[in-house]
């Protein structure tokens, strides 16, 4: 039998700020979102307050500091932990920006407390981020965050854990599930197949077969999202095609990155601006930048009104794996698109988020959002690097 961890970065966002500034370390700290408005993140101490994601930055408690998000940072921060991660030697999947599991052989308790602890102690020592670990028989149980190797151990800490706790399991899962007695992780478990089909589908059938301790989910992909938007309000009001269009190239760029980090892509776009949308389905699956920016851009061109527009966006849907691609009969391979998008990806990893970007984004970027409480970029702008 082979094992799984799962490492997560702990309040990560937070974490990366407080690594460069100590001073904020057991204070009570935030991260807001596009314009300073809402809280996306939170610090152990904010969280003691009762914050909550998404509460409004005006409603924040005195003495709450709040940052802007610098998401440059953040990148470069979630490079460098998973770059430790890899030095351990075993298969690693990079999940999210703060997550990755790691492939692991069958060990002892006494091995996995080891391993945990050693993985906590490089990753604090090397990045200063702190981070929680998990390991267990199957991804779903990983995520739990801690080391349940036997059956016991397991369903004593499943009978204890709410339904709607497990990986996969959203409101409305939660909903039907309890509607028909099943509360605790460890009754979904033990429920019959044909129930948990019936209530979940084959998805959540797999979910419980996970807590048995039988693996079914391959690289995450069974978690694809099944769609995915980027969209920021404006830092000032937009008029002109011109901005919009740089504005809606710039989200269309940031959807391919995403989908190329979870080895995805996408069948449909839309675009939305503060008027109306507009979506369009595309030739075949693809994550590749420039057809996204193509056609989020015939989209644009359909929804546009030349009116104030406060916000805008892009969309997708019909999310699938890449490495399950099924292209129209008469598409030709296109291997020049993966290959120029690794070196464009390769780069930006490398030299930080925006190194290099396509001209439809613009250079000037007069629309961005607000930033005004934003830290500098210390590790991915030349002018910003820290100094001692």
């Amino acid at each position: 039998m082979s094992f799984t961890a799962l490492v997560d970065c702990n309040n990560f966002f937070a974490s990366c700020e407080q690594v460069f500034n100590p001073k904020f370390i057991g204070k009570p700290l935030v991260v807001l979102s596009s314009n300073d408005g809402l809280v996306i993140a939170r610090s152990k101490d904010a969280k003691a307050l009762g914050i909550k994601m998404g509460d409004p930055r005006w409603e924040l408690p005195r003495g709450v500091i709040s940052l802007s998000s610098n998401f440059s940072l953040y990148g470069d921060m979630s490079a460098r932990v998973m770059v430790t991660l890899e030095e351990f030697g075993y298969p690693l999947f990079v999940y999210s920006v703060d997550e990755a599991f790691m492939e692991l052989p069958e060990l002892s308790l006494q091995d996995c407390h080891a391993l945990s602890d050693e993985i906590k102690q490089k990753v604090k020592q090397w990045t200063g981020i702190p981070v929680s670990v998990g390991i267990a028989p199957t991804k779903t149980l990983a995520k739990l965050g801690h080391i349940l190797i036997d059956k016991t151990t397991i369903d004593s800490f499943l009978d204890n854990l709410p339904v709607e706790e497990i990986w996969g399991i959203g409101k409305n899962s939660r909903e039907h599930l309890n509607a028909k007695g099943i509360r605790t992780a460890l009754e979904l478990k033990n429920a019959p197949d044909q129930v948990i089909k019936k209530l979940l589908t084959v998805s959540g059938l797999k979910t419980a077969y996970e807590l048995r301790g039988t693996p079914c989910i391959e690289e995450g992909n069974d978690h694809l999202s099944k769609s995915m938007i980027s969209s920021r309000s404006f830092g000032k009001e937009v008029f002109t095609y011109k901005e919009l269009r740089e504005a809606i190239s710039y989200h269309a760029a940031n959807i391919g990155e995403r989908l190329r980090a979870q080895n995805a892509a996408c069948s449909y776009l839309g675009v939305f601006t503060s008027t109306d949308s507009v979506s369009l389905p595309l030739p075949f699956p693809t994550s590749y930048t420039p057809l996204l920016i193509h056609y989020a851009g015939i989209a644009l061109t359909k929804a546009f009104k030349p009116i104030a527009h406060k916000k805008a966006g892009v969309f997708i849907g019909e999310i699938t794996s890449s490495k399950r691609t099924q292209l129209d009969l008469f598409q030709k391979p296109t291997p020049h698109h993966n290959k120029r998008m690794e070196l464009y990806d390769a780069v930006n990893d490398k030299y930080g988020n925006g190194a290099l970007f396509f001209a439809a984004e613009g250079t000037t970027k007069s629309w961005k959002p607000k930033a005004n409480k934003r830290s500098p970029c210390y590790t991915t702008s030349w002018d910003e690097i820290p100094q001692v």
